[in-house]
Order: structure tokens, then sequence, then C-alpha cells
């Protein structure tokens, strides 16, 4: 995932919109196993971003969806932990 953030990321950078599509709509179909809808939204809202080739705007919103990211990957880490403790102290 944080390399579908970069690519999107770099997308947006370069203003290259098949790019982004690509990137958006992969990490879509990462983040749907995870049950968080905002990151749905953004990534989908991305996607169609570059499909229609409108990327203005698309940093504010690749912003929002990276926060959204990372969410993720810190709760991802603190599930982590709980389970690694409490095998710890068994």
């Amino acid at each position: 995932t944080p390399v579908l953030t970069a690519s999107i990321n770099e997308a947006i950078k370069l203003n290259d919109a098949r790019l982004l599509e690509r990137s958006a709509h992969t990490l879509k179909g990462s983040v749907v196993h995870f049950d968080v809808p905002t990151a749905l939204e953004f990534a989908g809202k991305l996607e169609t971003m570059g499909r229609e080739n409108t990327l203005n705007g698309a940093s504010d919103v690749a912003v929002l969806l990276n926060e959204e990211i990372l969410n993720i990957l810190h709760t991802l880490q603190d599930i982590h932990n709980e389970y690694q403790n409490a095998n710890l102290n068994r």
C-alpha cells in the first residue's frame, strides 16, 4: 500500500491520468477488505479523476487518502503488537 500511495502521488506530480487511475483502482481493491468507507471513497474519487483526465484537486484528495491509509496501517500495527504481547504473556 505505501507503494501504491507513492504511485498515486507520483501520478499527480507528473499529471499522468492513466497512472493515477490504475494506482487508485488497485489501492481501492486493497482497502476494500478493511471496511474503511472513507478510504474507498477517496480512492474511487482519484480513480474517476484519472479516468476522466481531470486531475484538478487530486492532490487534496490524495492527502486525505494518505491519512486514511496511515490510520489503517497504524491500526494493523496495534493489532499486531497486541497479538505479540498476548503470545508473550502465555
